[in-house]
């Protein structure tokens, strides 16, 4: 929540992430880890505000430039100009639209985000599948296979530091 008004920002994980303004953190809901903002590097862009700590991206939440400067000015949340966590970010696009990101161990998309431990890169002639037991949950054009298989790969030790 934010300021008075308890504005609620639409969230990349919908119920992953909280930030609780009364005393300054940011909650990992799904973890059970909570960060002070004053430790956090915040990059506002677009309506995006991008959450990263020393060592690791941690999320990005929809919220105004009115509230943003509100976790800077009153919660120490520290301005970052250099927009690169947004960028660092590859987004890839399945056949359907749907766009998938890894953030450390988990493959997300959009509000849900999935172990990797529980995937399977599938490859065939044409594309590469993403599969969770025998249900397929998305396919890439092979454009996109070498750096999938790469961050999927990437994943593994990540999940296993968290």
């Amino acid at each position: 929540m934010f300021g008075k008004k308890k504005v609620v920002p639409e969230k990349v994980h919908q119920s992953r992430w909280n930030i609780y303004s009364s005393n300054g953190t940011l909650k990992d809901n799904v973890n059970g880890v909570k960060f002070d903002l004053e430790s956090l590097y915040g990059a506002f862009e677009s309506g995006n505000l991008s959450l990263w700590t020393d060592e690791q991206y941690l999320t990005t939440l929809k919220v105004s430039e009115a509230e943003f400067r509100l976790l800077v000015k009153r919660d120490g949340l520290n301005n970052c100009n250099d927009h690169q966590p947004l960028e660092l970010l590859q987004v890839f696009t399945a056949r359907n639209g749907t766009e998938f990101f890894f953030e450390g161990g988990e493959l997300c998309i959009l509000r849900h985000a999935i172990h990797t431990d529980s995937l399977k890169l599938i490859e065939e002639e044409e594309f590469l599948k993403i599969r969770q037991g025998d249900k397929t949950l998305a396919s890439f054009d092979t454009a996109q296979a070498a750096d999938l298989k790469q961050d999927f790969e990437i994943s593994f030790p990540l999940r296993d530091a968290a």
